[in-house]
C-alpha cells in the first residue's frame, strides 16, 4: 500500500488502527472539467505529477490542479487508466487488508 502507516490507538479487543498518508496525485489543468462532472477515469496521459510511490491496486488521494481534494480511487501504473475513482468523499477508505477505518 502508498503512504506511510501510523499507529492510531488500540480497541478493546486488541486490534491496532492505523492511518494511512496517501499517495497524491495531481490532474493537469485541462482535465479538470471532465473529472468534475462525474467522470471516474483519469488517464495516465492527464496527470501531472504523482508525490510518493505506487504499485497497482494501491488507494491514492487525488487533487486538481489548484491543489483542491478531487477524489479517491486505486491506480495502475501499467494501465492507460491510471486512477479509477471511487469516491468523491474526503474521508477513511476501508479495505480489508489495508486501513482499518476509524
Amino acid at each position: 500500500m502508498a503512504g506511510k502507516f501510523f499507529k492510531a490507538g488500540r480497541k478493546s479487543a486488541g486490534l491496532l488502527l492505523y492511518i494511512c498518508r496517501m499517495t497524491k496525485v495531481v490532474l493537469n489543468r485541462k482535465i479538470a472539467n471532465r473529472i468534475f462532472n462525474g467522470h471516474p477515469w483519469i488517464f495516465a496521459n492527464e496527470v501531472n505529477r504523482i508525490e510518493g510511490t505506487v504499485e497497482p491496486g494501491d488507494t491514492v488521494d487525488v487533487y486538481y490542479a489548484d491543489d483542491k481534494f478531487c477524489g479517491r480511487g486505486y491506480i495502475n501504473p501499467k494501465s492507460q487508466i491510471l486512477v479509477r475513482l471511487l469516491t468523491r468523499k474526503k474521508e477513511e477508505f476501508y479495505r480489508p487488508g489495508n486501513t482499518v477505518k476509524k
